[in-house]
């Protein structure tokens, strides 16, 4: 549940984080953890931002679920999760996500996202305009990065950074 006092605080951390212009809220290492995120979802702000940097906040599956399911975000190009703790439970629920058909970067780096999870990611359809894709440190497999790379939907896919995850060669 979110309260007065979370959204208060939420408020006051969006005025010092958001850029003059609008288009970058750089959340990162805030540490507002999954509370913080449910409270950003519930402002009544109108964001139409373009980077969301939630970076380094402590999310785990529950705050990943409450941003993809948010009707906030609309004209997202580019989102920042890395070291968090979003894991498999948390990254199924991407395919949600209302921004997905406009971004062009998605960074998933240090977030314990496995082979399931990164099979919903690779299945989603709604990634089309995706050119950079970020699951470093994760424990994907080489199964990820074969589907990955058969899915006609990554055809836009400049930069794949599979470094350091499970893979085999």
């Amino acid at each position: 549940m979110v309260t007065a006092t979370k959204l208060e605080y939420i408020n006051r951390v969006i005025d010092e984080c958001l850029s003059e212009d609008g288009e970058a809220l750089e959340l990162n290492g805030k540490f507002i953890g999954d509370e913080g995120v449910e409270a950003l979802v519930s402002t009544n702000r109108n964001f139409d931002v373009e980077n969301l940097d939630l970076s380094k906040n402590k999310l785990t599956w529950r705050g990943a679920h409450q941003l993809f399911h948010s009707q906030q975000f609309k004209s997202l190009k580019r989102l920042y999760l890395g070291d968090n703790n979003i894991s498999d439970k948390g990254i199924k629920a991407l395919p949600n996500a209302n921004f997905l058909e406009n971004l062009s970067l998605l960074d998933l780096r240090y977030n314990n996202i496995g082979e399931e999870g990164a099979m919903a990611v690779v299945q989603c359809e709604k990634l089309r305009k995706l050119q950079i894709l970020i699951f470093q440190e994760n424990p994907v497999k080489d199964e990820t990065l074969i589907e990955l790379a058969k899915a006609p939907t990554f055809a836009n896919l400049r930069k794949l950074n599979f470094y350091r995850t499970d893979r085999k060669s």
